[in-house]
């Protein structure tokens, strides 16, 4: 089996961040949510706080589309499938994971629409309350060993050195960089 990240690695950016600059520009959510967002981002940008504490603030400032957010991201995904990167529709199998930090909610309906069955994120209540670990660094060894044996992954694609945990255990790492993918040396 093929295991994805997902943003930097299948879609040329990242999720989150479209999402939200979506729905904030879009003005979805109340005016106080928006710079609750914005705030937030601009600290995590600023490294005064981590990704691990802004994010919770931000999707909790979601809640006010928390009972439409699958219509909202049917049409977010409408709209940005378009960056979904080429070689992925090359090197599509039926038997991919995709594992991502993003919240699973996000990704689902794209997943679908890739016919990805296998779907691994950070997961989230519908109040997008966390409900399990930030599926980052060795918490996607962790999440992937829920599922699967981690000797079924053939081969293993990412933009990021902090899944070079996942990495390590794959028989063919891959370093995906923009349109560009090489082969991983771990070393």
């Amino acid at each position: 089996m093929n295991v994805y990240d997902f943003d930097g690695t299948i879609l040329d950016g990242d999720s989150e961040v479209y999402f939200f600059t979506y729905v904030v520009n879009n003005k979805l959510i109340p005016l106080f949510n928006r710079k609750t967002i914005k705030f937030a981002w601009f600290l995590e940008r600023k490294h005064i706080i981590k990704y691990t504490k802004t994010r919770p603030i931000m999707y909790k400032a979601l809640r006010p589309i928390s009972d439409n957010i699958n219509n909202i991201l049917k049409v977010f995904w409408d709209i940005h499938i378009k960056y979904i990167k080429d070689y992925y529709y090359t090197n599509h199998k039926d038997d991919d994971v995709i594992i991502s930090a993003t919240p699973s909610f996000i990704l689902e309906d794209i997943a679908k629409r890739l016919h990805v069955k296998y779907l691994i994120g950070t997961s989230m209540d519908e109040r997008f309350n966390l409900t399990s670990k930030w599926c980052i660094r060795e918490e996607k060894v962790n999440r992937f060993k829920e599922k699967f044996d981690i000797k079924d992954i053939e081969e293993f694609y990412s933009d990021s050195n902090s899944d070079i945990y996942l990495a390590r255990l794959s028989k063919k790492p891959y370093k995906v960089i923009k349109d560009k993918i090489e082969k991983w040396d771990i070393d």
